[in-house]
C-alpha cells in the first residue's frame, strides 16, 4: 500500500492488539454514515440485544459491499 498517495475521500481505522483504537475521517466525507456492530459486547448482553446486532450483521452482509 502506498501511504504517500491518499484519495480525497477515505476513512482510516487503527487497530492494535486486536482492539479498535482509532477511526480517521476526511473531510470530504459529509454526509457519511458509520456503524459500529460490536458482536462481542451484544455475547455479553441480552440475548434480544446479540440478536438484534446479529440480524443487522446480515443484512449489512447481503446489502453492502465489504472493505476489509
Amino acid at each position: 500500500m502506498d501511504y504517500e498517495q491518499r484519495p480525497s475521500q477515505s476513512i482510516a481505522i487503527v487497530v492494535e492488539s486486536g482492539t479498535l483504537q482509532a477511526v480517521y475521517g476526511s473531510l470530504a466525507l459529509t454526509g457519511l454514515d458509520v456503524e459500529l456492530l460490536d458482536l462481542d459486547n451484544a455475547k455479553v448482553s441480552e440475548d434480544e440485544e446479540y440478536e438484534t446486532v446479529r440480524r443487522r450483521v446480515d443484512e449489512v452482509r447481503q446489502t453492502c459491499t465489504q472493505l476489509y
